[in-house]
């Protein structure tokens, strides 16, 4: 069986990361969270001139949150079964939108929120980068 070169995962792994330079120069994070200043208490502080598109508001308004919840109830100990700051009480753990047991959300446990989305966001394209390499590779291609 063949290794896998460490040039080629550098590669994929700087090449998602010019994605988002901000992120790693200026230690930004992903986020929607402007999208917020549509909604009480923030609409109150919003800015005069805000560039949003509404159609990404399940990131800031859903994903995060959960993710947040998940985090704060794993590092206790216990698995998140039930999220009563949700509707009046959603049964979180068996929603397929919070991503419990994702690989990637685990990424979360690790490094501090809200840097995190960083690389939960960027983990997807190198193992994709990673599984096309593979599979070209089993095709019998040498590369």
């Amino acid at each position: 069986m063949k290794t896998l070169p460490l040039p080629f995962l550098a590669a994929s792994t700087l090449l998602a990361a010019a994605l988002v330079p901000g992120a790693f120069l200026r230690g930004e994070v992903l986020s929607q969270a402007h999208l917020l200043y549509r909604h009480s208490p923030w609409s109150a502080y919003a800015p005069a001139e805000q560039a949003t598109n509404p159609l990404l508001s399940d990131p800031a308004l859903l994903f995060y949150p959960f993710l947040t919840h998940t985090v704060d109830t794993v590092r206790r100990g216990t698995l998140p079964l039930w999220n009563s700051a949700s509707y009046a009480g959603h049964p979180f753990l068996g929603s397929i939108q919070t991503a419990v047991f994702s690989p990637f959300t685990a990424i979360a446990y690790i490094v501090p929120l809200p840097r995190a989305t960083v690389f939960i966001s960027l983990a997807p394209l190198v193992f994709g980068a990673l599984g096309m390499f593979l599979f070209v590779r089993g095709l019998g291609l040498n590369v």
